[in-house]
């Protein structure tokens, strides 16, 4: 992370030291992290021999990509539910509602591979607020050195290469709470190109973090990923040793226009061996132990699922929702650590959305804004049944409805209620009528 005084001006010298510098100790990490995730291990697809006669088979395994997989579909794979008595809040969510899913699952991905994600927050041409999701190795957030660590500013920068010059030109933007600066490098240096407004009211570039310390959900196990990689790799090489292996003759006297012919022929025959004399014929073979090595693989199989906290999620004996979630608790705790950021960058999301809105001259806010969080796994409906009416008398419908995960809107849940209560009484009054005209 970079800190900078709200006072001090961001300087084209200032910037291009943060993307050097960016460039330098962050963005390795984060390519490192998506060459995992792509299946691209760094050990094994680098390793060599010094002897080049030798097999080096590179069999990079994707425990990278299985990780995100399962943890971001288990945490992101239901879309978020909202809650607020701000009608028009409500519309405005509700507008969103069918690209948030796609968008939010993959802000979740790319949070679980980097342990950071981005999205970008623009006016489009029809004057509505639109954001996309923007590549997290490109950005560089830069907070305040005030203690509520607010975002200053924020860099984007890209190269581009020119195909008949071969020129790479690097493209700046460079975010502020009022404006976009746009910027140009070259071998001619940094100018800059243009500036506009953006009407936010805070840096358009919203940041996601994964945890507390940027990092992806397989990241600590690269290593552990790296010995899977070459333990498999080895085997194969050994297996493809084994068929070049060495025709071993001892006491034949055979010939070299012998041994082709024999080779031809495929049979081996030996004559005129000297008196004491033992012939033999047989292969040169390595060693080869099996179970030692499938059981070391298998070890650190487990290994990689027990420390990137997936072994539970494959695991097929629980009867239950409420049995599989209990037994999650490391899987729960690195989600409740992921909700609790994500959570913090939704709202501010929608505070940006707000602040635009009441540019044209309203007066919505998220201030009872509620976020619920579903995780991918299935529901077990009897025992939330027997939570909801157990708790019916001493809780609100409204705090109960928001507790059944297959309910997304709950106002129009309480309405649908009391449209059947009003039909009910209805029919009960004619009921009743009837009965006493007899």
């Amino acid at each position: 992370m970079y800190y900078l005084d709200k006072n001090t001006a961001l300087t084209i010298e200032r910037i291009e030291k943060y993307i050097d510098d960016f460039k330098f100790r962050y963005q390795p990490r984060l390519l490192k992290n998506k060459r995992y995730f792509d299946c691209k291990n760094d050990k094994i697809m680098n390793r060599t021999f010094k002897d080049f006669s030798k097999p080096n088979n590179k069999i990079a395994s994707p425990w990278a990509e299985y990780t995100t997989t399962l943890i971001s579909g288990y945490f992101a794979g239901k879309p978020v539910t909202y809650d607020t008595q701000s009608e028009e809040l409500k519309s405005i969510l509700t507008s969103y509602a069918v690209k948030e899913v796609s968008h939010n699952q993959s802000i979740a991905k790319d949070c679980s591979i980097y342990g950071i994600a981005a999205e970008l927050l623009f006016i489009n041409a029809d004057k509505q607020v639109q954001f996309e999701k923007i590549e997290p190795s490109t950005v560089i957030p830069i907070y305040s050195t005030d203690i509520t660590k607010e975002l200053n500013y924020c860099i984007r920068f890209w190269d581009s290469t020119d195909i008949l010059t071969n020129e790479t030109t690097t493209t700046i933007e460079v975010y502020d709470s009022r404006e976009v600066t746009y910027y140009k490098k070259s071998v001619n240096g940094t100018v800059r190109t243009g500036q506009e407004s953006h009407y936010f009211r805070e840096v358009p570039i919203n940041i996601y973090y994964n945890n507390e310390d940027l990092t992806g959900d397989a990241e600590k196990v690269h290593h552990l990923i790296d010995g899977y990689d070459i333990s498999l790799s080895d085997t194969a090489n050994f297996r493809e040793e084994l068929n070049d292996s060495y025709l071993l003759a001892i006491n034949t006297g055979l010939a070299n226009e012998d041994i082709y012919a024999m080779k031809q022929n495929r049979i081996i025959a030996v004559d005129g061996i000297g008196e004491g004399q033992q012939a033999s014929i047989s292969f040169l073979n390595k060693d080869s132990n099996d179970t030692e090595n499938e059981n070391y693989k298998n070890r650190l199989a487990s290994d990689i699922k027990m420390f990137s906290c997936i072994s539970e999620l494959e695991n097929k004996s629980h009867t239950t929702a409420t049995q599989a979630k209990l037994s999650m608790l490391s899987l729960e705790q690195k989600c409740a650590i992921k909700e609790t950021f994500f959570r913090k960058a939704l709202l501010n999301r929608w505070e940006m959305v707000c602040n635009y809105y009441t540019l044209l001259g309203s007066s919505i806010s998220i201030d009872d804004l509620k976020i619920t969080f579903l995780r991918n796994i299935p529901l077990d409906l009897v025992s939330i049944g027997d939570f909801v009416a157990k708790m019916a008398p001493y809780i609100s419908k409204r705090s109960l409805i928001s507790q059944i995960p297959f309910i997304s809107d709950i106002d129009g849940e309480l309405s649908a209620i009391e449209h059947e209560n009003a039909i009910n009484s209805y029919e009960e009054d004619i009921l009743s009528g009837d009965d006493n005209e007899q």
